[in-house]
C-alpha cells in the first residue's frame, strides 16, 4: 500500500470506526425514494452496520498510489456458518438508488468478503457529491444473500467532511469545481399559423 494510501485509509477510517465508543444514538437521514433511514453514530462518527450474519468492515474511498484513481473499497465479515452467496451494494444518499456493485457469486476468504469498487473519474456520475460544500453522510445499502435464502439488508453510513472531500479532489486530480455540461442550444419556436 501507498504512503498516500496509507493516510488517507487513517485519515477516513478515523472518522469511519466506531469500535472504541461509549455511546451511539441514531439520526433519521433522507435516503432514495423520499424515505428515511436511521443511521447509528458514536463519539468518531457512523457505526458499522451489522445484523446477526454480517458485519460491515469497509465502505470508504481509497486512492491508487501513482495512478491517482480512487475506488469505492468494501468489505464486510461473515459472522456464522452461513455463506453469502451474492452482494450488491447501492448509493442511497441521492433521489434515486445508484448500483455501485453486484456480485454474484462471490468468493469469501476466511470469514470476509473484500471487492474493489467503480473507478473515480470526473466523468463518474455518482461524484457530484464531492463538490458540496457542507460536510456529506452518504448512506450505503448493502443486500446480501446467503446459502439459506436468507438476505442481510444493512445500511452503511459514511462521513465525508468538507475537509476530506478537498484532499480526495486534489489527491484523484478532479477539478476544483464540477464540470458544468453545456446546455443543448434551444430551439426557435415556429408559430404555429
Amino acid at each position: 500500500m501507498a504512503p498516500k494510501t496509507s493516510l488517507l485509509c487513517l485519515i477516513v477510517l478515523s472518522f469511519l470506526s466506531a469500535g472504541c465508543t461509549t455511546g451511539t444514538f441514531s439520526v433519521n437521514v433522507p435516503i432514495a425514494g423520499g424515505k428515511m433511514r436511521q443511521i447509528q453514530l458514536g463519539s468518531k462518527g457512523p457505526v458499522h452496520a451489522e445484523d446477526e450474519y454480517i458485519a460491515i468492515e469497509k465502505a470508504f474511498i481509497q486512492i491508487q498510489g501513482a495512478t491517482k484513481v480512487g475506488n469505492f473499497n468494501w468489505a464486510f465479515k461473515v459472522k456464522g456458518p452461513v455463506k453469502p452467496i451474492s452482494v450488491k451494494i447501492e448509493d442511497m444518499s441521492d433521489d434515486e438508488p445508484m448500483v455501485m456493485l453486484s456480485q454474484s457469486p462471490i468468493e469469501i476468504a476466511g470469514n470476509t468478503w473484500e471487492a474493489k469498487g467503480i473507478d473515480i473519474t470526473q466523468t463518474y456520475e455518482g461524484i457530484k457529491w464531492i463538490y458540496e460544500i457542507e460536510n456529506s453522510l452518504r448512506v450505503y445499502r448493502f443486500t446480501i444473500t446467503l446459502s439459506n435464502g436468507t438476505t442481510s439488508e444493512l445500511y452503511e453510513g459514511v462521513s465525508y467532511p468538507t475537509q476530506i472531500k478537498e484532499y480526495l479532489k486534489t489527491q484523484m486530480g478532479l477539478p476544483a469545481t464540477l464540470p458544468v455540461t453545456p446546455k443543448a442550444p434551444e430551439q426557435p419556436v415556429t408559430p404555429n399559423f
